[in-house]
């Protein structure tokens, strides 16, 4: 079957088509973000798909470290508020990424997946938007 879609775009086209369809039987609770407050470089999840940092103190941190998940788990991490930077840390505690990323808007998001056999969170995509929209 050749829809002329890469293989990310595919994926990232059905896991929203499963979005979609999770948000219609379980109503918005699985959309809405849900802040979480960096301690020590570290953060806890547990089965909500969209987070929210905030910095443990000012408006600077890292996060190197995302306790929770299981095997599989999809999550998009954000900051909470214009401001705020969020230095997502490659390879210092249990996250894997293409390098460093820095979130200092909340329409910039990482997104990342539990690989259990390797016991890390791996990166699937990110936006570096600035959100400015346009085009054209």
């Amino acid at each position: 079957m050749s829809d002329g879609l890469t293989p990310i775009i595919r994926f990232m086209k059905e896991a929203k088509e499963r979005l979609q369809k999770l948000e219609a039987k379980e109503g918005s609770r699985t959309c809405k973000s849900t802040p979480l407050t960096i301690a020590s470089d570290a953060v806890t999840v547990d089965y909500r798909e969209y987070y929210t940092l905030q910095p443990e103190a000012g408006t600077f941190d890292s996060l190197a470290t995302i306790n929770g998940g299981a095997d599989g788990y999809f999550l998009t991490l954000a900051t909470q508020n214009v401001g705020d930077t969020i230095t997502v840390v490659n390879g210092v505690g249990n996250i894997s990424i293409n390098g460093d990323c820095v979130l200092s808007s909340p329409v910039q998001t990482i997104t990342l997946r539990y690989n259990k056999t390797l016991t890390r969170w791996l990166e699937i995509a990110r936006s570096q938007s600035s959100g400015g929209g346009g085009g054209g």
